[in-house]
């Protein structure tokens, strides 16, 4: 029935990791990609299913029932800006929890959040809307992720940390208890944050340290 199918705005990689996330938990049947990249990709197949086309063909899918949608795509402040616009439109965003994430009974997590394979949630962590959990991820008890930040594979957060706003955590990173991850700040790949990040920072190393401010366009 189109009342359970589900359209994911994105048509890479993570695309393809959502639509299997729902072809596995069998939650939603997947109505297609939208695409804004590349509109030569227009009906072409892709992940068992076929790019539908861009933004252009929202309206469309309401129209054929399909009230169901996700944002399959890493650029965080872009899945924040969305949010509205498709809610006003009259979209209900979906979450997409792969059926081998761990995470506890007490855990709330918000709309259009997804969180792979392998991901361990404690018991008090606080997931917001549009949140991004990595394979193999691990967020110890009292963590809070605020709307849209981003935590890539085998993100490591001890516990009671705060991951503000749109921040993105990087692979393999490891963030010490109680630290305060500002908005839209960057963890390099691979660091050790033993103190607070500002916002808009992006540090790097072990121990993490600054190395410049973000790019507008990166995050």
């Amino acid at each position: 029935m189109s009342s359970n199918k589900v359209a994911i705005w994105g048509a890479g990689m993570q695309g393809l990791v959502v639509a299997d996330i729902f072809r596995q938990s069998r939650e939603f049947e997947i109505a297609g990609f939208l695409d804004d990249q590349n509109p030569e990709s227009k009906g072409q197949p892709f992940g068992d299913s076929s790019i539908l086309g861009g933004s252009e063909e929202l309206e469309r899918l309401l129209d054929s029932g399909v009230r169901h949608l996700i944002f399959a795509f890493g650029h965080n402040t872009t899945r924040l800006k969305l949010t509205n616009q498709v809610s006003e439109m009259g979209f209900d965003l979906v979450s997409a929890i792969h059926p081998n994430a761990i995470i506890a009974s007490d855990v709330p997590v918000g709309r259009g959040s997804i969180i792979k394979a392998g991901a361990i949630i404690d018991p008090a962590v606080t997931i917001g809307e549009n949140v991004l959990v990595g394979s193999a991820c691990s967020v110890a008890h009292g963590c809070v992720l605020d709307d849209g930040s981003r935590l890539s594979g085998g993100a490591d957060l001890a516990g009671s940390v705060h991951v503000k706003r749109g921040a993105w955590v990087g692979v393999g990173s490891t963030v010490k208890e109680r630290s305060v991850i500002g908005e839209r700040a960057i963890i390099g790949a691979g660091s050790v944050v033993l103190q607070d990040v500002p916002s808009g920072h992006v540090v790097v190393g072990v121990p993490a340290e600054y190395l410049r401010e973000v790019y507008s366009e990166e995050i």
